[in-house]
């Protein structure tokens, strides 16, 4: 996403795949909420409202004059997990 944002050509580090696994986390528990509740997980929209805050901290410190945060590669992180885990 960065390169085609015109952003900046070269990001560097694992953000965007942790990103990537926050995606394919919060897709899973969304899918997956009767079943974990019916085995006794509880408080799974606070789970997920609590990985949304953090994607949103993160997006927040990105718009930070000065910041080297790239909000576009965290973005295509969390979009590429999110679609993997909806697809399997």
């Amino acid at each position: 996403f960065s390169l085609v944002g015109g952003r900046a050509p070269v990001s560097v580090g694992a953000s965007g795949a942790v990103f990537g696994l926050v995606g394919g986390y919060g897709v899973f528990l969304i899918r997956n909420q009767r079943v974990l509740e019916r085995r006794g997980l509880r408080g799974i929209d606070g789970v997920v409202g609590s990985l949304m805050q953090m994607c949103a901290i993160n997006a927040a410190l990105g718009l930070v004059p000065g910041s080297r945060l790239d909000n576009l590669g965290h973005v295509g992180g969390l979009v590429g997990g999110a679609a993997c885990a909806y697809a399997f």
